[in-house]
Order: structure tokens, then sequence, then C-alpha cells
């Protein structure tokens, strides 16, 4: 699976749960990309621990905000 895929599906939710006028969705916020990042770097790393093999295979870059995966960053 690739990070973008991941990205993209969160997006989907995300965009579909701001839209819900569902009452349980009242605090829904705006998925934005350093959340994005952080989330996939929590993904990535229960699945090194649980499933011992990486979610997708693109490289996690360390910048001063937090993790960073390039074909995400320049997408988003």
């Amino acid at each position: 699976m690739k990070a973008l895929q991941l990205v993209n599906w969160m997006r989907v939710k995300n965009y579909a749960q701001l839209k819900d006028t569902d009452e349980k969705y009242i605090n829904v916020e705006p998925l934005t990309q350093m959340k994005a990042m952080k989330i996939l770097y929590y993904m990535q790393a229960a699945s090194l621990v649980l499933r011992e093999k990486p979610l997708f295979d693109e490289p996690m870059l360390a910048w001063k905000y937090g993790p960073v995966i390039k074909s995400v960053h320049d997408k988003y």
C-alpha cells in the first residue's frame, strides 16, 4: 500500500464527516497536511510493532515540524 492511498482515504472520510449533519460529527476538524503526516507516522509505527512489517514503503523524513513523506508533501 502506498502512503498516498492512505491519505486519500483519510481525506475522503474526513470530507464526508465534515459534511455529515449527524451530531456525533459536530467536533470534526479539517484534516491538515501536518495532521495527515502525523497520523501516517503513528500508523507506520503501529504496523511495525504489531505486524513486524511496514504499512507503506516510502521513507519518512524528519523535518522541523514533524515527520514528512515526500510524495504526500508534494501532492498536498
